[in-house]
Parts: C-alpha cells; sequence; structure tokens
C-alpha cells in the first residue's frame, strides 16, 4: 500500500503538477533557458504519456484476468449471453462503417470489424473461461463494457496526450485546455473503474471455487466412517 501511494505521488508531482502549472500560467518564464527547459519537459511528458499510457491501462485492466486464467486454467467454455454479447458489441463499428462508406468497401471493412471484434471477444472468453468466470452478469459486463471501454481507452489516450500537448504549443482558448484535461481525466477514471470490476470479478471466481474445493464431494460424505 505505501509502494502504491509513492508512485501515486511520484506521478502526481513530475505529471499533474507541471502540466497544472503550465496550464494555468501559459509558460513558466520569459527567460529563454526557461523557454527551452519548458519545451524539453512538454516533449518528455508526451513521450511518456504517449508510450506509458496505453500499456498501464492495458496492465491495470487486464492483468488480474490474465493472472487468474494462469492459476485456475480451467476449460474453455461459451454460453448464450457471450454470443448476444458478440452481436451487441460489433454494433458500433458496424453503425460506423456503414455511416462513412458504401457498396464494396463497407463489405470488406465489415469483414475486417467482424475479425477483429471477434478476436478479441473470443480471447476476453478464453480468458474469463480459464480464469473460472462462470457468473453471467459479469461476463456480460466485461464483454460489453469493460472490454470495449478498455479498447477506447488504449486508443484515444496517446491521441488526447497529444492533442494537449498541441493546445499548450499554439494558443489555444483555456476551454479547449480545460475540455482536454477534463477528457483525460474522465478517460483515467473510466480505466480505474474497469480495473477495479475485473479485480473483483476475479475475487468473485476465487471465493467460488475456493468454495467448491472446500464443499462436500456428495450428499452421503457426512456419512463417512460414521458406525
Amino acid at each position: 500500500m505505501t509502494k502504491r501511494w509513492l508512485i501515486v505521488a511520484l506521478v502526481a508531482f513530475f505529471v499533474v503538477g507541471p502540466l497544472g502549472l503550465f496550464l494555468a500560467t501559459g509558460r513558466f518564464a520569459a527567460d529563454p533557458l526557461w523557454e527551452s527547459l519548458e519545451w524539453a519537459l512538454l516533449w518528455l511528458l508526451l513521450g511518456v504519456g504517449v508510450v506509458a499510457s496505453p500499456i498501464g491501462i492495458a496492465w491495470w485492466i487486464l492483468h488480474p484476468l490474465d493472472e487468474a486464467a494462469k492459476r485456475s486454467r480451467m476449460r474453455l467454455q461459451f454460453t448464450l449471453a457471450d454470443f448476444l454479447c458478440l452481436f451487441v458489441i460489433v454494433q458500433a463499428p458496424m453503425a460506423m462503417i456503414h455511416g462513412l462508406a458504401d457498396g464494396e468497401a463497407s463489405i470488406v471493412l465489415d469483414l475486417f470489424a467482424w475479425f477483429c471484434v471477434g478476436s478479441m471477444w473470443f480471447g476476453s472468453v478464453w480468458e474469463m473461461s480459464r480464469a473460472g468466470v462462470q457468473r453471467p452478469l459479469d461476463r456480460c459486463v466485461f464483454l460489453v463494457v469493460m472490454l470495449p471501454v478498455s479498447i477506447v481507452s488504449v486508443i484515444a489516450s496517446p491521441a488526447l496526450m497529444i492533442l494537449l500537448w498541441s493546445a499548450f504549443a499554439d494558443p489555444t482558448p483555456i476551454a479547449e485546455r480545460v475540455l482536454l484535461v477534463a477528457a483525460l481525466a474522465g478517460g483515467a477514471a473510466a480505466a480505474y473503474l474497469c480495473g477495479l470490476f475485473t479485480r473483483r470479478m476475479v475475487a468473485r471466481a476465487a471465493l467460488r471455487q475456493s468454495a467448491e474445493e472446500t464443499a462436500p464431494c456428495g450428499p452421503d460424505s457426512s456419512a463417512v466412517g460414521a458406525p
């Protein structure tokens, strides 16, 4: 716990602090040396944010499920709810494709969307099955909410970092900067909540498995050894 809060404090000091100061003042000082240091800090923050944000989001959301799957190693199983979730999550890319393209291009993009969404769906079902997640509600929430949110967060976080950097580099209204910071904060909050849900889902599955392992093998098991 202490190590976790130390990491949060370091991130707040080295990332949130300089960004907030630059957002409030627009520059650190009029001296050319400070201006060069300002640009160097912005480039450093941009590089670290673009590289670390998608990796950190993916690790925070998916790592607990992957670790549980490695420990449990249960067999793959599909449910009817899993297939219904597949048809639900594929609607968004299909609607976007048919809104932007038509003809043969839409057919090719439809096939590509089905392949990508189907691959992510199968990988998620595989991991949940091997981790012992059998509760239908947990599986549906993970497939319909957690998986799309994690993918959008991984893709959008570097783009938002670049847009925020360009807003700092060019004279832009303070409202646009506030909106970009709010979008980043909202994405971070969504990713954090997704990670919490994944951990609770895995904990419920582990608790169910331990209860099944300690339960009696049958109705007559209590009578074993009785006279």
